[in-house]
C-alpha cells in the first residue's frame, strides 16, 4: 500500500488571509486613475507639440496608433472587460485622439485670406 495516497496531511490546504484589502484596492484604483490620465493627457500634449513643429500627419497618426495599441493591450490584460467592450472603449479613445489631431492640425488649413 502506498502511504502517500492515504496521508491526510497531504490534502490540507494552507491559505493566506489578508485582512486589509481596502488599502490594496485604493492603491490599485489610484494606479488605474493615474495611468488613465497619462493615457489621455500624454498624447494630447505630444500631438500639440508635433502640430507646432509642422510635422506631417503620418507622424501624428503613428503616435495615435501607438497609443491605441498600448491602450488596447492594457485594457485587455489588466481588466476583466470582454472583447467587444475593449473594442468599444478603444474606438472611443481613438475618436478623442483623432478629434484632437484635427483641432491641433495644420494652422494654415482653412485660413483663406
Amino acid at each position: 500500500m502506498n502511504k502517500r495516497l492515504y496521508d491526510i496531511e497531504d490534502f490540507e490546504m494552507e491559505t493566506t488571509v489578508y485582512d486589509r484589502d481596502s488599502l490594496i484596492d485604493k492603491m490599485v484604483t489610484c494606479l488605474i486613475l493615474l495611468l488613465g490620465l497619462a493615457m489621455l493627457i500624454g498624447p494630447l500634449w505630444w500631438l500639440q507639440e508635433m502640430s507646432s513643429d509642422q510635422l506631417s500627419p503620418q507622424v501624428r497618426l503613428s503616435v495615435i496608433t501607438g497609443f491605441l495599441v498600448l491602450f488596447t493591450i492594457l485594457l485587455s490584460n489588466l481588466t476583466v472587460a470582454r472583447p467587444f467592450e475593449v473594442l468599444a472603449a478603444t474606438a472611443a479613445y481613438g475618436a478623442v485622439l483623432m478629434v484632437f489631431m484635427q483641432l491641433g492640425g495644420n494652422p494654415g488649413v482653412g485660413n483663406k485670406t
